[in-house]
């Protein structure tokens, strides 16, 4: 035991302590709460369902990959991709218009912003002609969703699976799943 002390001790000599990751991410994620809530905290949940009927929890991240693939597929410099072939696609594959439409206002909601309008509104749709991901939708594509902290906090596992080999592979399989472009 008193090994243990000193090492723990030790590690708050200077330059001798590293905040790991998951307990960064969990702090900014729930703040002063214990439990995470979508509303009150600083990061979004895009694994939440629309209200929309037969919605995905993976809508968002459908989007958001195709934004970021459809951009560099189509030369646009500005990063926009036309709004109605977004959505159009999207019922061609999963036949739900109402969550794609629901999922993007999730994606543009102001303080979130991990996608923009042309228009530069947060709080509809209408008016608009293409959207684009934002440096925040492509850091949450990219990294974010492959935290095991942030998955813990916004449900995707329960608390007793937190072990070494869940973490790879939960990462893994949000990976695969967010691979799938919707232009078939």
């Amino acid at each position: 035991m008193l090994l243990i002390c000193r090492r723990f001790l030790r590690s708050f000599e200077p330059g001798g302590y590293t905040v790991p990751f998951h307990e960064f991410a969990k702090s900014v994620i729930l703040g002063d709460y214990r439990f995470y809530k979508e509303s009150r905290s600083l990061v979004a949940n895009v694994f939440r369902p629309t209200a929309a009927r037969n919605a995905s929890r993976l809508s968002c991240l459908r989007i958001l990959s195709y934004l970021a693939t459809s951009s560099k597929k189509h030369g646009a410099s500005d990063g926009f991709v036309d709004l109605q072939e977004l959505i159009t696609g999207f019922v061609d594959i999963f036949d739900n218009e109402d969550d794609c439409v629901k999922a993007i206002g999730t994606l543009i909601a102001l303080n979130r912003q991990l996608a923009e309008l042309d228009t530069r509104r947060t709080d509809t749709l209408v008016g608009a002609y293409s959207v684009r991901i934002t440096t925040a939708g492509k850091y949450y594509l990219n990294y974010m969703v492959n935290a095991f902290s942030y998955l813990v906090s916004c449900g995707m596992t329960p608390q007793w699976e937190i072990v070494q080999w869940a973490k790879v592979w939960y990462a893994s399989f949000i990976r695969q799943i967010c691979k799938i472009d919707l232009q078939g």
